[in-house]
């Protein structure tokens, strides 16, 4: 790119995104309008894929916001002279059902460091997580915060913010399932392999379950899917629909939402294979993790 122009094929790439965000305003350039209706677009995809995709546009836009800015600059009759589609790629589930599912992403954010959490159930319909280093948490007087385990890159410890006591650790193993180990938490973390995602349930009514008893899917308080988003800065979405309960009251579910980004981030800078070879991955098992291939140990 030039110092004042763009290639056309980029201009294009730009106008097909902010048509996705319904963002036709070919005169100006509104940053927190385009913001405000990527989130209502990710607030509203009805698969994890589409999630993925919402937030790779945005990043994009994050990305190249200096060379955006130069075709409303410099060359907006070339934008103009394009028409908006009208068939959307992303396509928009039911406002209803678009409640109680929130979506927690390092992909939305500048520094992928950081994680937003939207829904349709917000007002402003999306936050970043408190963050202090590698310290996260939810809520600003919240009873929980998590961060990197010293034990392994595949994992994030919990802990109880009144007493600095770990309550659990979220850790990945070598599927790149979620499970929480060392568990003094009220929740039970448990992967369904057969319809794909990761379920949430009360830690009593586990406790309640007689040996060989079959647990009911009805008594899940919550799941999660996942998806991975680029494979240059590794960030990653995840989908959570709550069943039960408030936001504020389920404190800990979504910081074992929000570790599955910065697990599947940290882990993939630590193999690193497409920037630096490490001969030590040659001898792990090669899996598919979402639409990226990579080495898992």
């Amino acid at each position: 790119m030039t110092e004042k122009f763009v290639s056309r094929r980029f201009i294009e790439a730009v106008h097909n995104i902010l048509g996705e965000f319904d963002y036709q305003d070919t005169d100006n350039l509104d940053f927190a309008l385009i913001r405000h209706n990527a989130f209502d677009l990710l607030n509203h995809t009805e698969t994890p894929q589409d999630a993925a995709e919402v937030c790779e546009m945005f990043r994009f836009l994050l990305r190249y916001w200096d060379e955006v800015k130069k075709i409303f600059l410099n060359q907006r009759a070339m934008y103009k002279a394009l028409e908006f589609d009208l068939l959307k790629m992303i396509r928009r589930c039911p406002k209803e059902e678009a409640y109680g599912v929130y979506f927690l992403s390092n992909a939305m954010a500048l520094n992928p460091n950081d994680i937003f959490i939207s829904s349709a159930s917000f007002h402003d319909r999306a936050m970043r997580l408190g963050r202090d280093g590698d310290v996260y948490t939810m809520l600003e007087d919240g009873d929980y915060y998590m961060k990197f385990s010293p034990s392994s890159v595949l994992e994030m410890d919990v802990f109880s913010s009144l007493t600095d006591e770990r309550i659990c650790t979220v850790s990945a193993d070598e599927n790149f399932e979620f499970r929480l180990k060392n568990n003094r938490s009220e929740y039970y973390m448990m992967t369904d392999n057969e319809f794909g995602y990761t379920g949430f349930y009360e830690m009593s009514y586990i406790k309640r379950l007689r040996e060989n008893e079959v647990i009911n899917t009805d008594m899940l308080i919550g799941d999660i899917e996942w998806q991975a988003v680029d494979d240059d800065e590794y960030t990653a979405v995840t989908r959570f629909s709550l069943f039960d309960g408030y936001p504020e009251e389920r404190e800990p579910l979504f910081l074992f939402a929000a570790a599955i980004n910065l697990i599947y981030r940290r882990y993939m800078k630590t193999v690193n294979i497409d920037k630096k070879h490490d001969p030590s991955a040659d001898d792990l098992p090669y899996r598919d993790i979402g639409a990226i291939k990579r080495y898992f140990k």
